[in-house]
């Protein structure tokens, strides 16, 4: 009897080692506790103080006045224009901006974006500009389903903001293609590029200047289409 009460008394835990185990029940709780703010902080941080850049989007634009309304006004020429965007290289088939560091490599802004890609938004300019000014029966994109007299194929081969010189500038290139749809003849050809200054080193001045940019080579684009149509018969 002696014996197993000598046994019961050693199995029974010692103060010390109930203090050892009290330590130990306490520091895994505040370490619990240190978890479980972590996270609600992290969630916090996600939901409501989300300090991650925004990504920007920029919407290329026609900086050109509208033209004077022309109600009631014919055509000059009764043909119907279509008109089809593209790009020669995959690079600028996308919606996110391009720069150079160096004017040799190319690489794509983290956080700014265009609206839509740049081909099929100056496809849509050239619409309205040439809608307006060009005394077309219809500009249209070559996508509907309008029976057409003439097709105008715009190739984008450049849009970049080249920061390897200071100030910086963005670059455009556009060829364009007139043809006679009817008979599937090149009418002309004429490659058109511009170079405008930012006015900010950043994505903001490359956004801004590229609207210039795009401007103008529809200032040319449009005088051009139209002196090549007035000379047809």
């Amino acid at each position: 009897m002696t014996s197993l009460l000598r046994s019961f008394n050693h199995d029974k835990p010692t103060a010390p080692s109930r203090m050892i185990r009290s330590l130990m029940a306490g520091a895994m709780a505040g370490a619990m506790v240190c978890v479980l703010t972590g996270l609600l902080a992290g969630c916090g941080s996600l939901s409501l103080t989300n300090t991650s850049p925004k990504v920007d989007y920029f919407v290329l634009r026609d900086l050109a006045p509208p033209a004077a309304p022309t109600v009631g006004t014919p055509p000059r020429n009764g043909r119907v224009l279509l008109i089809a965007g593209s790009t020669s290289q995959t690079l600028f088939d996308s919606e996110r901006m391009v720069f150079t560091k160096d004017g040799i490599s190319r690489s794509y802004y983290q956080f700014a974006n265009w609206s839509d890609r740049p081909a099929r938004s100056i496809a849509a300019l050239a619409e309205t500009r040439l809608s307006r000014v060009g005394g077309f029966k219809t500009v249209a994109q070559s996508t509907s389903a309008v029976r057409a007299d003439l097709l105008l194929s715009l190739r984008l081969n450049e849009l970049t903001h080249d920061d390897s010189i200071s100030p910086g500038v963005v670059r455009i290139e556009v060829t364009a293609d007139l043809l006679d749809w009817r008979t599937r003849e090149m009418i002309a050809r004429r490659t058109f590029a511009q170079k405008v200054a930012v006015d900010s080193r950043d994505s903001i001045g490359g956004a801004q200047a590229a609207n210039r940019a795009v401007t103008a080579m529809l200032d040319e684009l449009s005088l051009w289409v139209d002196t090549h149509t007035a000379a047809l018969k």
